[in-house]
């Protein structure tokens, strides 16, 4: 189905799912965080449905909005749900 994320499909889709994961969390929508990181909305969501790759310019401006946007005990890197290590998609 069109939309749905699977996070253990693949790299691209396990960051697609983290993308919408804190994206959501942080209370955007795909028309406000698009221009937030300097892309459109609709490069975000094929980005996170796994239809297009981000570029490491993508995921830096994604990581500085949401650390910008969420509430404190939603960041990416506070409480326990961080990860322990940067991950890297090749």
């Amino acid at each position: 189905m069109f939309g749905e994320i699977d996070p253990v499909a693949g790299p691209l889709a396990f960051f697609g799912a983290e993308l919408r994961r804190w994206r959501r969390a942080a209370g955007l929508s795909l028309e406000h965080f698009g221009p937030k990181v300097g892309y459109s909305g609709a490069l975000v969501a094929k980005v996170e449905t796994g239809e297009r790759a981000p570029t490491a310019d993508f995921a830096r401006h994604c990581d500085e909005a949401v650390r910008s946007s969420a509430r404190p005990e939603r960041r990416p890197d506070h409480g326990p749900d961080r990860l322990s290590k940067p991950v890297t998609i090749r």
